[in-house]
């Protein structure tokens, strides 16, 4: 897929949100995760939240991926991430840790074999906007049948079971990387 089909846009405009939470509902929905609702739109209080970035992959013009990051330091610590895992989260922002929370990442399944790719693209931007800040740690809630994949492919560790999670249906469990020994392993590479 060439890449000048990919557009990579930071959600300001009510139509970028209203676009977004239509593709989320409709993945959402596809996965049993959220209840029907009449205006088959999904977005949250947590997306206009201090520390929040709303972003969606576009192909050939039309949403295809998005994801929702939130940086939670002691300056901002809302998300729903941490709302479901304060006990966790909240020890390592009060020791002055900066986390990236990956959350809402959807990749429409009607896009066929472009989906890995698109998704491979949604997640680096999780990656550039950690080395932007400078971030240590990276988080996400995630359905307990995904966290062995995100072990093995990008090296999360399991740091609590599943529970209950903002407006969902099924239960997340969380997962995190220290992303500060990506970058120590990544300089003694160099």
């Amino acid at each position: 897929m060439p890449a000048g089909d990919i557009e990579i846009v930071r959600a300001k405009t009510e139509g970028d949100f209203r676009a977004i939470g239509r593709l989320r509902y409709r993945c959402y929905r596809a996965e049993g995760l959220i209840d029907q609702n009449p205006h088959e739109v999904f977005l949250d209080e947590f997306d206009h939240a201090p520390g929040a970035r709303v972003y969606g992959v576009y192909l050939k013009g039309k949403v295809v991926s998005s994801i929702r990051l939130h940086i939670l330091s002691q300056d901002a610590a809302l998300s729903a991430t941490y709302e479901a895992f304060s006990d966790i989260l909240g020890p390592m922002i009060a020791a002055g840790m900066v986390l990236v929370d990956g959350a809402r990442f959807v990749v429409d399944p009607e896009i066929g074999s472009a989906r890995l790719s698109i998704a491979w693209q949604t997640l680096k931007i999780c990656l550039r906007v950690a080395d932007e800040i400078g971030a240590d740690f990276g988080v996400a809630a995630v359905q307990q049948s995904h966290v062995r994949l995100y072990e093995k492919i990008y090296n999360f560790s399991q740091l609590a079971e599943p529970r209950d999670y903002s407006m969902l249906t099924a239960k997340l469990a969380l997962i995190g990387v220290d992303l500060r020994k990506q970058r120590d392993a990544q300089m003694r590479q160099a």
